[in-house]
């Protein structure tokens, strides 16, 4: 495994899982936000094939942990986690937000790292699908 800092052009090369398929439709300028917005990982595989981009947008009272997933990364999820794990570490705000559009295993990933489920959000997802919202203190 390959861990580097992310830098937004790694959000152009992972080839998302379809759960996500519709963050292709992040622009760059967002991607500039994420990128210097708090710290960021990109893991990529022996191959140099793009696995997760991860990081932190701190905010002034939460920070946001964002995490794009390739269709390759199951066999990884352990490393990812354990990243995951890291990230949460090292964050500014002890409070920590995060949403999941309809990915089972991203929920039962976000309970295992100690978040909290609380409300779902209608119609915040890039194509306006539903998001589940939650927070970890």
């Amino acid at each position: 495994m390959i861990v580097e800092r992310f830098k937004p052009e790694h959000a152009r090369q992972i080839e998302l899982q379809s759960a996500q398929s519709d963050a292709a439709l992040v622009d760059m300028p967002y991607l500039e936000i994420l990128h210097s917005g708090g710290p960021a990982a990109t893991m990529k595989d022996e191959q140099g094939r793009v696995l997760c981009c991860a990081g932190l947008l701190e905010l002034p009272h939460v920070s946001h942990l964002w995490c794009f997933l390739s269709r390759h990364s199951g066999p990884h999820m352990l490393a990812i986690y354990r990243g995951a794990q890291r990230l949460i570490s090292i964050a500014r705000s002890p409070v920590i937000a995060t949403s999941v559009c309809g990915f089972e295993p991203g929920c039962r990933l976000l309970l295992m790292l100690g978040f909290q489920w609380c409300q779902k959000l209608p119609g915040m997802g890039f194509s306006g699908e539903d998001h589940d919202f939650y927070v970890r203190q």
